[in-house]
């Protein structure tokens, strides 16, 4: 079985091995492995987990080893390890996640070129080297470093000097590697070359590579059809299309990747017509839709090639195809950060349609596509949690909402081919039975799907007077989206020197006995907020929806000349305008209160007497308050317990933390709030550890240090705390984007409970704002702490 599947699989007939993912029991050693590269090659990450497993689990019980495709033959620990490497490598440049792809296929590189193969197992270490040095390649390409891309090619070229070298009767080997050489290193060198934009180079390597595979000599011929088990009568190999494949067919899988750089280079080269005939060319076959991760780059590729011939009408549909293959993929992907970084590589497409859309004119699509570029992941997760209620009780929203609970089965019922294969379709299908179900019963739809929300919802959820500000960066432009409940206007707005700002405006901001704050607050102000100073003047308060840099962002500190934004508006921000429909649920109507306050860590170093007495303050007021629960519960030192936060959480209303939070910039999921340890818990309240919280609150307080930062993703999913404590079920967060000064914090903090009795909480933290400007006037004091969420 494995030297079938193994056949199908050097055919690029990944749709064909992946049937066999729920076979595991008849299948040998080297058939799982080929269906585990099978499932990361079409990018059905949460099925390769499990294949992976089955694979490890096999290796651990002979010793490191697996069985290889030749009967005794077992690749050796190294081997092994290898292969596992360059697998994973391959999943994790799917996931976007370039750096551990390029440390991982270095390592499996590096341990096949230290081998000692032997005459059976010569074909298997090459092929391992090859897909690692393939995906060392495409990961290298991605960081757009040149020297590191250089030595990979070296590398390719390195890769081509693996020979058997022994006994002469045994020349079938060595002519297998030639066809190695042959078939696929010249097709690395030329996908190489093109990502160093060498794309004279790139385009002779595909020339000779398709040129070879056309032109196999008779000997090279016969022994690949042996090789890869060509007789499709002992196979039963299929293509994508359904065709028993010929010998013809296995050629022109092979020359897919080759043709595809030869497009790309004569697109890169502006040679257009015969770019687009190329890619045409491409996309006539549909073997290549089992390969989304060249299937969604080709669409695109195919989308800039109508733009450069004036033809944007085309240019739309090719990148809508491409972000509908990115969003298939991206549904199988459980994992919430796998899916962020999914994602977040591909953002290209999205600003591609953007643009074009903006061009002519298009504003409320532009606008759609630009937020369903952003937290996408975080719209799932909110759409996704708690309870469904009931069916819908009128008959035309049950029969929809049937509808989709069927089709939903369905899909499930299907194997992975069948799932892989039909993935387009049904997502038609599913869009459809949604926009029903949102017709006949939109609160039922908001509870099951996790649809981008069109302008029309936003527009219906913005208080009157509310203006939202919506950025999107592309390339070294800004797009500003300015919405109100009845119209939408945009601006484009040329800025390559945005990121450089933002960090040097955030920079000043940390040396109180400067003013240079206010020089470059006042040059963002100028890119951020004057190109829609008529609608802000006429609004109400402002909801801010950041893009990448923007979200480190203070926008209360903006500075026009005359005055901050803080004095002109009451202001939050949202990660996304998706998530309006999740906030102000029901949540408790008691005004309860839960106050956590230096907790002990048994580190007199890190003790916080000024957030103590903060803690103390606030509890003290609301107990005394007509509005909030007379019975606050305080929690101070050792009693301020991870344990007891998970535990009670659930129960109140407002939650205020004051104590210290660590901001991990390498694992954003891993940053943490510093509570008290106990028996049960260690006192490290993990981002990650929010996501199984069930919270009913309606404002979640964080009075410690760098709560509000989270790592910016290319595409826009900020994991921080603001963004757990809204999938466990706040309305609301308060939190900072630096670390706070003790004595203003307080001073602060005070005064915003004061004035939740009487205003709203984006007033109430405008006021306490402006109230602590009076004794701190330097903004590094009062501009950390931000609203996100509802008002």
């Amino acid at each position: 079985m494995g030297i079938k599947l193994n056949s199908m699989y050097l055919k690029q007939n990944y749709l064909q091995v992946i049937q066999y993912a729920d076979q595991y029991n008849i299948l040998d050693d080297y058939g799982v492995l080929k269906v585990c590269q099978s499932l990361a090659k079409v990018e059905l990450f949460d099925e390769y987990e499990t294949c992976r497993t089955e694979l490890e689990i096999r290796a651990v019980r002979q010793n490191g080893s697996i069985k290889g495709q030749v009967a005794g033959d077992y690749f050796t620990p190294e081997m092994t390890t290898a292969v596992f490497e360059a697998m994973q490598a391959e999943v994790q440049l799917g996931l976007g996640r370039i750096d551990e792809a390029v440390s991982l296929s270095q390592q499996s590189i590096s341990r096949m070129e230290n081998e000692p193969y032997s005459m059976t197992t010569i074909f298997d270490v090459g092929m391992i080297a090859y897909e690692a040095t393939k995906v060392l390649a495409r990961a290298q390409a991605a960081t757009q470093e040149r020297g590191n891309i250089l030595s990979s090619i070296e590398k390719i070229k390195a890769l081509a000097s693996y020979r058997y070298i022994g006994d002469e009767n045994k020349r079938v080997q060595l002519i297998k590697f030639n066809i190695v050489h042959d078939s696929f290193i010249s097709a690395l060198l030329a996908e190489a070359y093109y990502s160093i934009d060498d794309f004279e180079q790139a385009l002779i390597y595909s020339n000779q590579t398709i040129e070879t595979l056309e032109n196999i000599g008779t000997l090279q011929n016969s022994l690949f059809s042996a090789l890869t088990m060509i007789d499709t009568t002992y196979t039963g190999s299929k293509t994508a299309e359904g065709k028993l494949q010929k010998f013809s067919d296995t050629m022109f899988a092979n020359k897919l990747l080759p043709r595809i750089i030869k497009a790309r280079s004569e697109l890169e080269l502006g040679n257009f017509a015969a770019a687009s005939d190329s890619f045409d060319e491409v996309l006539s076959t549909l073997l290549i839709t089992g390969m989304p991760r060249l299937y969604f780059a080709v669409l695109h590729d195919r989308g800039r090639v109508a733009e450069a011939l004036g033809d944007d009408d085309a240019a739309a549909g090719f990148y809508r195809q491409s972000i509908e293959v990115i969003e298939t993929s991206r549904s199988s992907i459980q994992d919430d950060s796998a899916r962020i970084s999914y994602v977040g590589n591909k953002q290209d497409v999205f600003q591609s349609l953007v643009r074009v859309l903006h061009r002519n004119g298009n504003i409320v699509e532009a606008f759609q596509v630009a937020e369903n570029a952003k937290s996408r992941a975080l719209v799932d997760l909110l759409a996704s949690k708690g309870n469904i209620d009931p069916l819908p009780s009128d008959a035309s929203g049950n029969s929809a909402a049937r509808s989709l609970i069927a089709l939903k089965a369905l899909n499930a019922d299907k194997n992975l081919r069948e799932r892989a294969e039909s993935r387009s379709a049904d997502v038609a299908a599913y869009k459809s039975a949604v926009q029903t179900l949102k017709a006949t019963a939109p609160e039922y739809a908001s509870l099951v799907t996790s649809e981008p929300t069109v302008l029309a919802d936003v527009q219906k959820l913005l208080t009157k007077g509310e203006l939202l500000i919506e950025y999107y960066e592309a390339k070294d432009s800004l797009l500003i989206f300015s919405v109100s409940q009845s119209d939408i206007q945009t601006r484009s707005i040329h800025a390559p020197q945005l990121v450089r700002l933002v960090s040097d405006f955030r920079q000043s901001l940390s040396n109180i006995t400067s003013d240079e704050y206010r020089e470059i607050g006042e040059e963002l102000y100028g890119l951020l907020l004057s190109p829609v100073s008529s609608e802000i003047d006429k609004a109400s308060g402002l909801t801010i929806v950041p893009h990448c840099a923007l979200h480190y962002v203070p926008f209360a500190a903006l500075y026009s000349g005359s005055e901050y934004l803080v004095d002109m508006k009451p202001t939050r921000v949202l990660p996304s305008a998706s998530i309006l429909q999740y906030l102000e649920k029901d949540h408790r109507e008691d005004a309860s209160l839960l106050v956590l306050g230096n907790p002990d860590r048994n580190d007199r170093s890190m003790d916080l007497p000024g957030a103590q007495r903060e803690a103390i303050a606030i509890a003290s007021r609301s107990s005394a308050s007509q509005t909030i629960s007379p019975a606050a519960v305080l929690l101070l030192r050792d009693q301020a317990t991870e344990t007891v936060f998970k535990q009670t959480a659930s129960q109140y209303q407002y939650i205020h933390l004051a104590s210290h939070g660590v901001f991990n910039d390498a694992d954003p999921l891993n940053s943490r709030l510093l509570l008290a340890q106990d028996a049960e818990n260690d006192g490290d309240l993990m981002v990650n550890e929010l996501y199984s919280l069930r919270l009913n609150a309606d404002l979640v307080t964080l009075s410690a240090c760098e709560t509000a930062l989270g790592d910016v993703a290319n595409g826009d999913e900020v994991v921080g705390f603001s963004r757990g404590f809204l999938y466990a079920g706040a309305d609301s967060i308060v939190s900072s984007l630096w670390e706070v000064d003790d004595q203003a914090t307080n001073l602060l903090m005070q005064s915003f409970y004061q004035n939740l009795q009487v205003m709203s909480k984006r007033q109430a933290l405008t006021a306490a704002i402006l109230s602590t400007r009076r004794s701190y006037q330097h903004p590094y004091y009062w501009a950390a702490f931000q609203l996100t969420g509802a008002i």
